[in-house]
């Protein structure tokens, strides 16, 4: 990609979705710092697994499509940012939308995906 000038000191802004501290640990340790190269900064921000009235909510482990496309659901009202997950496929609930058909039958793991992905709403 060719910056011009006035693009340099242009930002990307992309909020990652993850499930758990492995997930984010790689966003900060790996992906950050080459993204930042090309101007895109990257945060990473791990499910709410409970939310807890009077102190911190419980974070990470095994996620449920509905915990899921909460906390999503809330960082796209944020207009400024893109938004991206970054989950475990293998660890995924089974309640997520169409995840019996993607595990089901003779697929690639890309055709799994493309499942999950067209069946996130």
């Amino acid at each position: 990609m060719i910056y011009s000038q006035k693009m340099k000191d242009t930002y990307i802004n992309i909020v990652i979705l993850v499930e758990g501290q492995t997930e984010e640990t790689f966003i900060k340790e790996v992906l950050a710092p080459h993204l930042i190269s090309f101007n895109v900064t990257t945060t990473s921000t791990i499910i709410n697994t409970k939310i807890v009235n009077n102190g911190p909510n419980f974070k990470g482990g095994a996620v449920s499509y509905g915990k899921a496309s909460r906390d999503l659901r809330k960082l796209l009202t944020d207009t400024s940012i893109y938004v991206t997950t970054f989950f475990d496929y293998y660890r995924s609930a089974t309640d997520f939308p169409k995840m019996a058909e993607a595990k089901s039958g003779d697929k690639t793991i890309y055709q799994r995906i493309e499942i999950l992905e067209n069946a996130f709403d």
